[in-house]
């Protein structure tokens, strides 16, 4: 539920969803003579890109780790196992592209899987990467989380609307079409 806060910097609204609170933006326009400093420091906060996006990850990203926490997962740890039955028994580090994840993240929750019974993680011989295969109770799990992964969708739709999602999905699909930014 959005709530409106005044400040001597300007008018706020901000965003609520159960325990968290995140900015949305300044409303202010009565800024008449700003400095630089000031010029900056309203330019970002109105117009920043990663701002907005590191909230909404923020927000996102809470509505699925509440939905999947009852199994013991957070959605990292449940898009990787999906993404790991989808390729069927990839490298560890093809995950890790595909979902742009930073290796020591995707270590962390790779080993968080197995040690939960959920993943197994193979060397071959002669070839130094590892590889990740879901176990029986990894699928198990997937199975599980399906219900749990429909309300969160459900949920995030209503945070960021049709036109949000259908651009989120334009973007991401673009991303995975042109490969990793350099």
């Amino acid at each position: 539920m959005p709530f409106d806060l005044a400040t001597p910097n300007g008018h706020w609204r901000f965003l609520t969803l159960g325990r968290r609170s995140c900015i949305c933006n300044n409303m202010s326009d009565t800024d008449n003579s700003p400095s630089d400093y000031d010029a900056a420091v309203s330019r970002i906060s109105e117009q920043c890109i990663a701002v907005r996006m590191r909230m909404l990850n923020r927000v996102i990203t809470a509505v699925y780790d509440d939905a999947v926490r009852p199994l013991g997962l957070t959605a990292g740890q449940s898009n990787i196992l999906v993404m790991v039955e989808r390729l069927g028994n990839p490298r560890q580090g093809d995950v890790g592209k595909l979902l742009y994840m930073e290796k020591s993240t995707l270590s962390r929750n790779v080993e968080r899987l197995r040690q939960n019974g959920w993943l197994e993680v193979t060397e071959h011989a002669g070839d130094r990467a590892r590889y990740l295969n879901a176990t029986p109770s990894g699928r198990d799990v997937i199975e599980q989380s399906l219900p749990l992964w429909e309300s969160a969708q459900i949920r995030a739709r209503e945070i960021i609307g049709p036109a949000g999602e259908q651009g989120l999905r334009d973007a991401a699909d673009a991303l995975w079409r042109a490969g990793a930014p350099t």
